[in-house]
């Protein structure tokens, strides 16, 4: 009958919405308590527990209630020297992160066993796709061999025209003004780095290029801002995934959809402009000059059956200029704040570089090399202030072991590389910021390797560490050989907070002054 065939649907619709809510509460709320359960069955007690939301939404707090998005970590550390992980949870997943260098040099000795977790990577992937920072397999590898060229040691002499030339001519417009109060320093910062990485990828030309009236460094990472937010505001992200955002729901959606297809096309017009010109690109001079693009379009022409698609150059450029601009500025704004703060320390490298006898715009990789306490200092702004806190989440394939630590399938497992830096036995008067523990041999012999990798370590480790250094470290020196630097307010407290990455969770505002003769 009719209404047999009713109570049957509806019971059939109940039935359904019941199994629904189950797997619905499963997989955002029960299968992360008991993987936590897990850990604390072994011993590892649990460190901090906030249902679906996590150590991610905590970390945010910590920034503006503690005025450090990763006081919880190094709190951890300072009360117990002895603490080998921590045990969090994050979206819906079980967090492992990694304290001890024993077990960090464990997970680089088996990081086969784990793959780049997919979630916890979400928006990223959306703007930089299958590029080296997330590609897998012999795609990665193959992208890690030709890459690794453009950005070796011996490529760097190359690249220092490349970054002089960029921060001469943004400094050079600063200089023009006179003397400036209340500066931003890191909205300026950025732009000198996002245009540094997009030259030394794709060429003169395209780092001049425009997209709405904006340059395309600031368009970009506008765009990835957006990106990040979004899945924190969207109200239908918990309750139906990540992916719904594709849909363009909402007009803020579809504006994003807009963004990323508009900033791959401009790739995509640029690469094919310079296949058919057939050579490096041209500087003002005259002069031919080599970038990554040209490293790849040179490999695709050797090995068409290993040839770069224009989707992997694309996603390649996209997430050398994240690199580039959004961690390289990060720790430039704050090696400039900690040289306001301790003025014997600035002094100190503006009289050794004095004492190299060489103008900083004619600077070779030995000249730089010389300048031991500026390495020092730069090693001892990362310890303290690396824009990655944690390396990048990775999934576990398998159930497995790590020393005594047995590793659940699905745990997400990170290596602290903030909170490590904070070890006392392996840096005395962690808390204190001193670069001259870096000039010290007996305790640098004593360190762990694994106690400081702020580039990560292993196969994976960051190819672009040896530019970031280079350019931060010119940057520096420009900066204090051409203005009197000071603070706006000299009451000005650095408190770090973690957006995309960590940093200043208040803008860093200085005056200068024009002192260049």
């Amino acid at each position: 009958s009719d209404v047999y065939k009713r109570q049957t649907l509806i019971f059939i619709a109940k039935l359904v919405g019941i199994i629904w809510f189950v797997l619905f509460l499963y997989h955002k709320l029960l299968r992360e308590w008991f993987g936590l359960l897990f850990y604390k069955f072994q011993g590892f007690p649990i460190d901090h527990y906030l249902p679906y939301l996590g150590f991610y939404f905590n970390q945010v707090l910590d920034g503006k209630r503690k005025g450090d998005a990763n006081f919880f970590q190094k709190d951890v550390i300072h009360k117990d020297g002895n603490k080998r992980l921590l045990v969090t949870n994050n979206t819906g997943k079980v967090m492992v992160t990694l304290l001890d260098p024993t077990l960090i040099a464990e997970f680089y000795q088996q990081i086969h066993m784990y793959e780049k977790d997919p979630d916890l990577m979400y928006s990223l992937k959306r703007i930089i796709g299958n590029g080296i920072l997330l590609a897998e397999g012999g795609r990665w590898r193959l992208h890690r061999k030709v890459l690794t060229e453009a950005f070796a040691f011996e490529s760097l002499g190359k690249m220092i025209p490349i970054i002089n030339e960029v921060i001469q001519e943004r400094l050079g417009d600063l200089k023009t003004k006179g003397t400036l109060q209340n500066v931003e320093i890191l909205t300026i910062i950025q732009g000198l780095t996002g245009e540094v990485a997009l030259k030394s990828f794709f060429g003169t030309n395209f780092s001049k290029s425009v997209i709405d009236g904006k340059p395309i460094a600031s368009y970009l990472s506008n765009l990835l801002e957006a990106l990040i937010l979004q899945l924190f505001r969207h109200p239908l992200v918990f309750l139906f995934g990540k992916s719904v955002v594709n849909l363009g729901i909402t007009a803020n959606d579809r504006a994003l959809i807009r963004g990323i297809k508009t900033i791959r096309e401009t790739c995509r017009e640029h690469i094919e402009k310079r296949r058919r010109a057939g050579t490096a690109y041209i500087t003002d001079d005259g002069t031919q000059r080599k970038d990554c693009l040209d490293f790849i379009l040179k490999h695709n022409e050797k090995n068409p059956r290993e040839a770069f698609s224009d989707d992997e150059i694309i996603d390649n450029c996209l997430t050398f200029f994240i690199g580039g601009m959004d961690t390289t500025s990060r720790v430039i704004t704050f090696s400039i704040y900690y040289l306001l703060e301790y003025p014997s320390i600035k002094d100190r490298i503006v009289s050794e570089f004095q004492n190299l006898g060489v103008p900083v715009s004619k600077l070779t990789t030995e000249d730089i090399g010389k300048l031991k306490y500026l390495d020092a200092f730069l090693k001892e702004v990362l310890r303290v202030g690396t824009p990655t806190i944690d390396t990048m989440p990775r999934s576990a394939k398998s159930t497995h072991n790590l020393c005594d630590l047995k590793v659940l399938k699905g745990t997400v497992v990170k290596v602290g590389l903030n909170a490590v830096g904070f070890r006392e036995s392996d840096f005395p008067q962690a808390f204190e910021f001193k670069p001259e523990r870096w000039l010290d041999e007996e305790e640098c012999s004593r360190r762990n390797p694994f106690a400081y990798i702020p580039f990560s370590a292993g196969s994976g480790h960051c190819i672009g560490k040896y530019i970031a250094a280079i350019e931060a470290k010119l940057v520096i020196l420009h900066l204090l050989n051409n203005f009197k630097v000071s603070l706006s307010d000299k009451d000005y407290e650095m408190k770090k907070a973690l957006r995309f990455v960590y940093e200043p969770l208040n803008p860093l505002r200085i005056n200068l002054e024009n002192c260049s003769k």
